[in-house]
């Protein structure tokens, strides 16, 4: 029965963390840029605010409206984006599938809680993957990069929906550590309960 409730509350917290990984694509603005005159906000996808770039078209039609640096950034945006929203859908997957792992099963078992434990681990990895592929890929700062004035070009600054799923990140790793603690335990009940007859 402990490991019925360990098995409902650990499939709870991979229910929410593939909710938040949802909210946390549409959760704008992935980062900043700029100061003043030339500050906007931008999605995975396409700018959302400012006067500075259109709205209207996303990053890749935006590279090739530019040269030079402004070109670059837009097709690394964009190729960070599409980057971020396939792999971190594919990890959307392997969660739910965890999650079906950790609910249907009648009694619980070593063998399928590792199926857990591996898909788990497969989702996790995409999502890693997927967050610091779009980091490289479009040069982000985090903290205080507002300062960071003496480059070149301005920086690009982690915003909500970028500090979002870096936080899920976090809480899927933890997740992680307890999910193989419940399928050790598991496991070691199994053997203690096969010596036993």
């Amino acid at each position: 029965m402990k490991y019925l409730i360990w098995r409902v509350v650990h499939a709870l917290v991979f229910v929410v963390i593939l909710t938040g990984t949802f909210v946390s694509l549409t959760t704008a603005p992935w980062f900043t840029q700029g100061k003043e005159d030339t500050y906007w906000k931008g999605t995975l996808l396409s700018p959302m605010e400012g006067n500075v770039y259109s709205e209207e078209k996303n990053y890749y039609e935006l590279s090739k409206d530019y040269q030079g640096g402004a070109q670059d950034m837009f097709e690394n945006l964009y190729i960070g984006g599409v980057m971020y929203i396939t792999l971190a859908s594919l990890g959307c997957l392997f969660l739910i599938l965890t999650i079906v792992f950790l609910v249907f099963q009648k009694y619980t078992q070593a063998k399928l809680m590792l199926s857990a434990v591996i898909a788990s681990w497969a989702g996790f990895l995409l999502l890693v993957f997927a967050y610091f592929s779009w980091v490289t890929l479009a040069k982000v700062e985090f903290g205080e990069c507002q300062n960071l004035s003496e480059k070149t070009q301005e920086p690009v600054c982690a915003h909500a929906g970028s500090v979002l799923a870096l936080v899920l990140i976090c809480v899927y790793f933890v997740s992680l550590l307890m999910n193989c603690w419940l399928w050790r335990s598991v496991k070691t009940n199994e053997a203690r309960q096969q010596t036993r007859v």
